[in-house]
């Protein structure tokens, strides 16, 4: 396709309807084939959508989930820390390839993980990282029917040090959980 006009198709959209979620993810992704990664249009681009979609997020209050004792054995290596990973694609999919390195890899006596599996889709990929993740003492949790606020919730009850989200601007993405700072 001729991505200079899917970008400008996707301004238009934005130009009508600002808050169009799936118009500015996608101009991102646009943006990213046609221009380098640092070009000042892709940095400031990622960088305005991202304030203006924080912005219609609620951040969660962790003023009650902070131990001072429970950071500072974590600092010191006494304790685990906590990595959640949020992913819808954690099937046959290139995210799963790329994520499978962290998820079978992790120091179970340093990193105390958690998988949060959001695609609906199961295969023989995500048994294959469902046992990797296990084998390593770690946490998987199907939540593709939780809503994005839900999952905030659930990784704040988990008590989540470093969450991090591998889908990025793509579909069924969780950016809004990590406008919400639930870790």
């Amino acid at each position: 396709g001729d991505m200079q006009k899917a970008i400008a198709s996707y301004e238009t959209c934005l130009e009508l309807m600002p808050n169009a979620r799936n118009a500015g993810q996608n101009l991102l992704l646009g943006l990213n084939y046609v221009h380098e990664g640092e070009d000042p249009k892709v940095c400031n681009g990622h960088k305005e959508w991202g304030e203006k979609f924080q912005a219609g997020f609620e951040r969660m209050d962790l003023t009650n989930t902070l131990d001072p004792e429970e950071v500072l054995a974590k600092a010191r290596g006494r304790k685990p820390l906590k990595v959640g990973y949020i992913s819808p694609d954690l099937f046959t999919h290139s995210v799963s390839y790329f994520a499978e390195a962290p998820l079978a890899n992790h120091d179970p006596e340093r990193i105390s993980m958690f998988v949060y599996c959001r695609n609906a889709h199961k295969d023989s990929k995500t048994m294959l990282l469902k046992k990797k993740v296990a084998d390593r003492n770690g946490n998987w949790l199907d939540c593709e029917h939780l809503t994005e606020k839900e999952l905030a919730v659930q990784v704040q009850q988990d008590g989540i040090d470093i969450l991090v989200e591998l889908t990025g601007h793509t579909a069924n993405n969780s950016l809004g959980t990590m406008a919400m700072k639930p870790a």
